[in-house]
Formats: structure tokens, C-alpha cells, sequence
């Protein structure tokens, strides 16, 4: 592929991604949901190279909207694309090389199907949410992993097949200087870790952003999403959850006192200086200030911490009580956490 003729290359990638190490989810470990849900995901990326314009269009309104206009921006201004552009893009070297991988690895998604179900079931139970979301599959060019959008008065999940290749795909070798494809960050662009970004994404959607600007409450918002997580997909290990490499993970648990102390220390539970605290919350390799052992986002481990312990003293605190309650000084204060 000529690289100067390919219009999505990786410079404008938008990447929603974060980092985990690969730890495997086996069937018999998913639990059985309790209603007869029915997950159909449709494959929409395989559908691409076989079907029509129109018949996409028709089949999947809403989403083809946005993907043939945001994902892959074939789609004009006033709505119209014709089926050379398609053409171009499905042939296109490196798409074609895109679908090759994906089809190998996921010729079905039986057991993701599965995972989803036990997972929405999980969902629906602890929030009262009713409607089933859509699924659709598609390869986005390297852009992004997932999304959620309206479809027709329900969610609709995006979700990009080719973020989720695994050690299959070279995609730090594509682009050395891109951030988001550093080694931390690709590790977990696999299998294993699917369901879980498909229901962060979920989860994303429905708790918004951090409620205040601190540390502590970016902290706590992690920490909650963390926690939710974690009973939403009981088949997953902590680490997947926590975003962790099992050594990673090992050494959290191991230094909790450690993470503590250098939080107070520092003065850091109420800075609201965005690039004082980045690395304590966001992708990082590291935790700057801390040994070389600690990964990054150490803040949103302890937040998980707090809120598992929060939740533990307060049973009679429901899931949509947790997700809108605001005042995260209270939180920290109720649950009492204190560090091994």
C-alpha cells in the first residue's frame, strides 16, 4: 500500500483504548443469565466486502450513518457515497490485509455472544435498564476500539474488530511515535479483553464524567467504574478490570500503604492541576514519584480500594445510587479504607 494514498492513516486515529495483560476468559467460568437474553452481535465488517451500499444502509440505518461518515469518511456532506468510494476503501492493501486478520481470528463470536449476554444480564439486574443494546462489528481503518450511539430510541455498540487483533498485528511497528500504540497500550488490544471494553463503554455512557476536577475525584470515579466492572464481568480477572499486567497488579496489592502514603505526602488527593496527576489516572507505563515497580493510574487502584470498601460498609447502597452519588469526600470518609 502506498502509504501517502491511504486517506485514514494512523495520524488520525482516534484510539479509545486503555491497558490490561491478556488473561483468558474460559466458557465455564461465564455465568448463566437469569433472563432468556439473546445477544446477536451483527458482523457488519464482514457484510462490508460482500453486501451493497444501499442494503447496509437499510439493514443498519443508524450505524451505517455513522460509520461511512465519521469511522471511514466516505459519506459527503449532503449524505451521498457511491460504491467506487466503497470499492476504493475495500480494496485498499491495507484494509484488505485488516480483514485477512480479523476474519482469521474471529470466524465467529459465539463465545463473545456469551460473555455479553451473562454481562448485559448482570447490567440490567443491578440498574433496572430494560432495553438490549445493538451490536455491530466493523474494521474502522485502526480507529477505534468502541462507541456507543442512539440507535433508534436503544444503545448501538461499535465495535472495531481490528483494535482487537492481538499479537497478530504489529500496530506499534505501524507507528513508533503515535502514543497510542505504545507497547503498554497495545497489549491489551486482544480477545480477552473485548467484553470488557465494550461494557466500559457501556458504562461510560451511562456515568458520564468525573463529578469535580481533584485527584480524589477522579480517583473515586475510576474507582467506581472499577468496582462496577467487576460485578458486571465476574468471568474477568482483576488485572483485565484493572487495567494491569499480573505483576502490575501484584504490586498494587503488595504496596497499597506505599501508594497511600506518596498520595498524602504529597498533597496530591486535592490537586487539580491536570498534568500533576495525569499519570496517576490515565494510561502510563508509570506512577511518577514512586519505585519503578508501580504502573501507572496507582490513584484509580486505590479508588477502587475506597469504593470496594465503601460498598462493603454499605450494602444498602445500590448500583444507580453509587453511580450519581456526587460528594467524593463523603465516599472516602464512610468507607474508612485503610491501607494494608
Amino acid at each position: 500500500m502506498k502509504k501517502a494514498d491511504y486517506k485514514y492513516t494512523l495520524r488520525r486515529c482516534l484510539v479509545l483504548i486503555v491497558c490490561a495483560l491478556i488473561y483468558s476468559c474460559t466458557e465455564d467460568k461465564i455465568p448463566v443469565p437469569q433472563s432468556d437474553l439473546d445477544i446477536k452481535i451483527d458482523r457488519v465488517d464482514q457484510e462490508l466486502f460482500t453486501s451493497t451500499i444501499q442494503k447496509i444502509r437499510e439493514s443498519y440505518p443508524a450505524f451505517s450513518d455513522i460509520y461511512f461518515k465519521n469511522i471511514i469518511q466516505l459519506q459527503s456532506e449532503d449524505g451521498s457515497i457511491d460504491e467506487t468510494q466503497l470499492d476504493v476503501f475495500r480494496e485498499d492493501e491495507f484494509i484488505a490485509e485488516l480483514k485477512v486478520k480479523t476474519d482469521s481470528l474471529y470466524p465467529d463470536l459465539t463465545n463473545i455472544e456469551k460473555e455479553l449476554a451473562a454481562s448485559i444480564d448482570l447490567f440490567q439486574q443491578a440498574t433496572g435498564k430494560t432495553t438490549i443494546p445493538n451490536f455491530y462489528t466493523f474494521i474502522g481503518g485502526l480507529s477505534y476500539q468502541c462507541f456507543v450511539f442512539d440507535d433508534n430510541g436503544v444503545d448501538g455498540i461499535g465495535i472495531g474488530l481490528d483494535m482487537f487483533l492481538g499479537d497478530a498485528f504489529p500496530y506499534e511497528q505501524l507507528s513508533p511515535q503515535n502514543s497510542a500504540f505504545s507497547a503498554y497500550i497495545t497489549r491489551t488490544f486482544n480477545k480477552d479483553h473485548l467484553t470488557k471494553k465494550v461494557m466500559e463503554t457501556i458504562l461510560d455512557d451511562r456515568m458520564g464524567r468525573p463529578k469535580g476536577n481533584r485527584l480524589l475525584d477522579h480517583m473515586i470515579h475510576h474507582g467506581k467504574k472499577a468496582y462496577l466492572l467487576e460485578q458486571f464481568i465476574p468471568f474477568a480477572h482483576d488485572s483485565i478490570i484493572m487495567e494491569y499486567t499480573a505483576a502490575q497488579f501484584d504490586w498494587c496489592e503488595q504496596n497499597q500503604a506505599q501508594i497511600w502514603s506518596h498520595l498524602l505526602r504529597e498533597n496530591l488527593f486535592y490537586e487539580t492541576n491536570f498534568k500533576q496527576i495525569n499519570k496517576l489516572i490515565n494510561p502510563s507505563p508509570d506512577s511518577p514519584g514512586m519505585p519503578s515497580d508501580a504502573p501507572g493510574r496507582t490513584a484509580n487502584f486505590i479508588g477502587w480500594k475506597v469504593v470496594k470498601a465503601f460498598m462493603a460498609r454499605h450494602p444498602e447502597v445500590t448500583v444507580n445510587e453509587l453511580i450519581e452519588w456526587e460528594d467524593n469526600q463523603a465516599l472516602l470518609d464512610q468507607s474508612k479504607y485503610k491501607p494494608k
